[in-house]
């Protein structure tokens, strides 16, 4: 996976890929090729999510895993990478909601999609800390994440602080985020890191 990330050229990407993908294929046992293969699709989307040709690869991918578990997995994969890319891009949050509804009912498909609203949180706020109506928008996302929930907040509560440079007022309201995250392991974390920027700055 991290060669793939690491790779420039979608040419090379693609080889490797290719390469990778009849490697794994070729594990007899279920589970390691399960394994194999879903590392393989989170390797192409953080390559180039905005790349279609890859990240229709790694749908295909996704496609051909055996455990149940793992092929949900890598298709949530997919459904935040495509997401974070660029949370503002409705032809990615269309790609993205497409993938995610090949994702059978249940606990699987839950996660992918509170991973897939983590993400936008973290994409609209990163996008433009000083836009208050994206930091509702990733406000209103964090709130339907699920178990990501505070990971979501804690992120959305980071970037502000550190826009707060710029734009003091944003300390304010970075605070008060930090006080509705639900896990207070991290809560405390997230007002930690913020101290501690505020500190060295």
């Amino acid at each position: 996976r991290k060669v793939l990330a690491a790779v420039g050229n979608r040419v090379d990407v693609r080889f490797l890929t290719d390469r990778a993908a009849a490697l794994a294929e070729a594990i007899p046992d279920d589970h390691e090729r399960s394994w194999a293969l879903a590392a393989i699709v989170e390797g192409l989307v953080a390559a180039d999510p905005l790349d279609r040709v890859l990240t229709d690869r790694a749908a295909a991918l996704a496609e051909a895993i055996p455990d149940d578990w793992e092929r949900s997995w890598a298709k949530a994969a997919i459904v935040e990478g495509l997401v974070a890319a660029n949370p503002l891009d409705p032809v990615l949050i269309g790609r993205a909601q497409a993938v995610s509804n090949a994702i059978p009912e249940g606990r699987r498909r839950n996660s992918a999609l509170f991973r897939a609203w983590a993400a936008m949180a973290k994409g609209l706020v990163a996008a433009n800390p000083q836009d208050s109506a994206l930091l509702e928008r990733a406000l209103a996302c964090a709130e339907n994440s699920g178990d990501y929930r505070s990971g979501a907040l804690a992120a959305i509560a980071d970037r502000l602080a550190a826009a707060a440079l710029e734009d003091p007022a944003l300390m304010d309201r970075a605070l008060g985020i930090v006080e509705t995250i639900p896990d207070q392991v991290k809560r405390f974390k997230t007002l930690a890191a913020i101290a501690e920027e505020v500190a060295a700055t």
